[in-house]
């Protein structure tokens, strides 16, 4: 068994994520956003925690069953529509390749769980996918495919969310190594595919992002191991199938997100630490109403068992 637990606060330039400009777009027509919808600051305190099983299955090539439960809560200090709560578990074999290639593996699994927006009941998916584990020298490449279907629950702040009802499929490959003994990179790359009842909410995305993670010696509580510095970078480009009428029936939704952030990582024990994550994002698109920019802080604590 393990267990990990972090807390703490959040800190948000564009809680909401509320367009840049006052001036949207609807039914096609240039119009000014109401104040009640602009972008808005705000924090929010959080828990996240993590319970991982690994079951020994008793082969000779070392197979063993994982199984996870993560749990999650963020409660807003203004905007309560927007607390967030989630639960998700996932179980499957991590199956080893053999003789031939001693140390890749495969792994099937099943998930399920729901999502709680503004303390009401949002998403509930399940669905599962495989995720392979390659070993090439120095270098891990770890690809994977997911698929899940979403049914979304309407309510009174998300009075339209059925239509969001679908599929959502994601591939991807990650790559790591290590440049040095303290300097290690890392590299993914996605394709999602997401259907929905309604197409102007069908899509699909790609993108990527890079980072290194370099560790190093700390000024202060050096016996509880290294400090870390994880730096990233990415981009996600979204395409939507068709025109939203109530925004601009001649206009399908094109958006790109730029991301970049670090995260340092304190350890002040044995089993926990201190974490900061400073993060900015600005989405550029085709449709005033999506162009927005965001910057977040978090810091908490971290325990690990």
């Amino acid at each position: 068994f393990s267990l990990s637990v972090e807390s703490g606060a959040r800190y948000q330039t564009n809680a909401n994520a509320g367009p840049s400009s006052a001036l949207i777009r609807a039914l096609g027509f240039d119009t000014t956003l109401p104040v009640t919808a602009s972008r808005r600051r705000d924090g929010n305190a959080f828990a996240l925690a993590s319970l991982g099983y690994i079951h020994d299955l008793g082969t000779p090539r070392g197979d063993v069953l994982e199984a996870q439960v993560t749990g999650f809560y963020a409660r807003q200090f203004a905007l309560h529509s927007l607390n967030t709560g989630l639960v998700e578990a996932s179980a499957g074999p991590r199956l080893m390749l053999g003789s031939a290639l001693p140390v890749w593996s495969l792994k099937p699994y099943a998930l399920a769980g729901f999502v709680t927006l503004g303390d009401w009941p949002y998403i509930a998916h399940g669905g599962g996918g495989l995720v392979a584990a390659m070993p090439m020298g120095h270098v891990l490449v770890e690809p994977g495919v997911e698929w899940r279907r979403r049914a979304f629950r309407s309510s009174t702040d998300q009075p339209t969310a059925t239509e969001q009802t679908g599929a959502l499929t994601t591939s991807w490959v990650n790559v790591s190594g290590y440049l040095s003994a303290s300097l290690r990179w890392s590299a993914r790359g996605f394709y999602q595919r997401n259907e929905a009842r309604e197409p102007f909410n069908a899509y699909a995305a790609m993108g990527g992002d890079v980072g290194l993670a370099w560790q190093f010696e700390p000024p202060i509580l050096a016996e509880f191991g290294a400090w870390s510095v994880f730096s990233f970078a990415g981009m996600t480009q979204t395409a939507y199938d068709s025109p939203n009428p109530s925004v601009d029936p001649a206009v399908s939704r094109k958006d790109r997100e730029w991301r970049v952030g670090t995260k340092l990582t304190m350890p002040i024990r044995t089993n926990g630490g201190l974490g900061l994550l400073v993060q900015y994002t600005r989405t550029g698109s085709n449709l005033p109403n999506f162009r927005m920019r965001n910057l977040a802080v978090t810091f908490g604590p971290t325990f690990r068992f």
